[in-house]
């Protein structure tokens, strides 16, 4: 396989609708078995994927990370009375 398979890739999953962060996540996972491969008796070939140029990537947007206000607000609704009233416990009591 050459980087240039790879691109193809890109382009293909690109076409098909999925996100940039799927088709980032699948050239993570097809790097990772060269990077196995490579440290198996036999193997004389490179990792194509880390050979791929920055425009050849997919463009993945920062993610958020969770705030401390995000664990406030959870704590606000869970503290509400109608989630208080409902009993928890019960669904795992029926399972013992």
């Amino acid at each position: 396989m050459t980087p240039e398979d790879f691109v193809w890739l890109v382009g293909l999953l690109q076409a098909e609708g999925l996100s940039p962060a799927t088709t980032s996540k699948v050239l993570s996972v097809a790097s990772r078995v060269f990077r196995f491969s490579a440290r198996r008796p036999g193997f004389a070939g490179s990792n194509p994927v880390s050979l791929l140029m920055l425009n050849e990537r997919p463009t993945v947007a920062a993610t958020t990370r969770l705030s401390v206000g995000a664990f406030v607000h959870a704590d606000r609704l869970f503290a509400t009375q109608s989630l208080k009233s409902i009993n928890w416990w019960m669904p795992l009591g029926r399972l013992v």
